[in-house]
């Protein structure tokens, strides 16, 4: 229940300041924030209670403000998604920021912004450089007209976090075919104890199935057989930060099993004897 009343703060807050936040991603942000209790206040002092949990969830998720003026209606503007084409250049503007998944663009289509992922941003790492109103040039990525994003019976054509699944973008030079997405299997717990016996020296084969701006997750099978998908952090990348991209082979080494935190930390470096 003290979730669910953070959650309302948070809309209501984020309303009054001009900012996006839907239940869905004030349920999510609530959940984070166990540490905020509800204060003892009057009828007179809600707004205040609301606005100081509203500060604490913005330090933990670094939401930012809307441009309005670069809010457009996406029903009556634009082009249909069956226009595009995977590889084609377009020009957008960005319109939402979405740590740490990517940014939300208006490239003119009529049915839905298109979503630029973090791992899509360049070859490499890149951080957070958009604004909301920047404009951009990027290319077709992924086009699904069939997705469907489910939000709790609330429809959004921008989707979770912006992202409807409909149309993705990339920055990055060269090829534009990716693999599926990778999804893990959720019904069961994850196993490490495996991965104790394989030895620290021992290269393994894995797939890159994702990348933030700061590691590469990289799926690999334990001994067991059974997929894991492992963290390399960037400096542990020994070799060129632009040869990783999502679907790409990545030659790996166990560098630490951290099986309290659910964690297999991963290295590319040379093992030294």
């Amino acid at each position: 229940q003290h979730q669910i009343w953070q959650s309302t703060c948070l809309v209501h807050a984020a309303m009054a300041l001009g900012l996006s936040l839907r239940a869905s991603q004030a349920h999510r942000v609530a959940g984070l924030l166990g540490r905020i209790r509800p204060l003892e206040v009057g009828p007179g002092q809600a707004c205040i209670q609301r606005t100081i949990v509203f500060r604490e969830a913005a330090s933990a998720v670094k939401l930012r403000r809307i441009d309005k003026a670069q809010e457009v209606d996406i029903k009556e503007k634009g082009r249909p998604l069956g226009e595009f084409k995977v590889g084609q250049a377009v020009h957008g503007t960005v319109v939402q920021i979405y740590c740490p998944g990517g940014v939300s663009v208006d490239v003119g289509c009529a049915e839905t912004f298109a979503f630029l992922e973090v791992e899509e941003f360049q070859d490499g790492f890149d951080p957070f450089q958009f604004k909301p109103g920047q404009e951009i040039v990027a290319r077709v990525l992924e086009l699904n007209p069939d997705a469907v994003v489910e939000d709790h019976g609330e429809p959004d054509p921008r989707g979770d976090f912006g992202n409807s699944g409909k149309l993705h973008l990339t920055m990055r030079t060269g090829d534009v075919s990716r693999p599926p997405r990778y999804v893990a299997n959720t019904s069961k717990p994850p196993n490490l104890m495996p991965f104790n016996r394989s030895p620290k020296e021992e290269w393994l084969n894995g797939e890159v199935v994702m990348m933030s701006s700061w590691a590469v997750y990289v799926k690999i099978l334990a001994p067991s057989g059974e997929p894991f998908v492992g963290i390399l952090l960037q400096e542990d990348i020994h070799g060129k930060l632009e040869d990783f991209f999502r679907g790409c082979s990545a030659r790996v080494r166990i560098k630490e099993v951290d099986v309290r935190n659910c964690r297999l930390l991963l290295t590319t470096a040379p093992c030294l004897k």
